[in-house]
């Protein structure tokens, strides 16, 4: 299910989807591993074995497509400023 082509086109039209409906500038996004391992990211990029992602925290994780779980976005609570997922914006 999870591949190039979901992260690199359907992942961020959802998200700007889902922003618009909640009146949102950024959104909250966890990757969830195989394992239950969620990263809160602030940035994903996708390539051609996996996907790169930068958490809130400033990590950088390297996962493999398989590996991913889920995807859980859902809207911040109060203003969450430029640690929020920023919506990508519309080609």
């Amino acid at each position: 299910m999870f591949d190039r082509q979901f992260f690199g086109d359907t992942f961020p039209e959802r998200v700007r989807e889902f922003a618009a409906q909640q009146s949102v500038r950024s959104v909250k996004v966890n990757v969830v591993t195989r394992d239950g391992q969620p990263h809160n990211i602030q940035a994903i990029h996708s390539g051609e074995d996996g996907v790169r992602l930068v958490t809130v925290d400033g990590a950088m994780v390297f996962l493999p497509y398989h590996e991913i779980s889920r995807v859980e976005v859902s809207a911040p609570e109060g203003e969450k400023g430029p640690l929020g997922f920023q919506v990508p914006a519309s080609p």
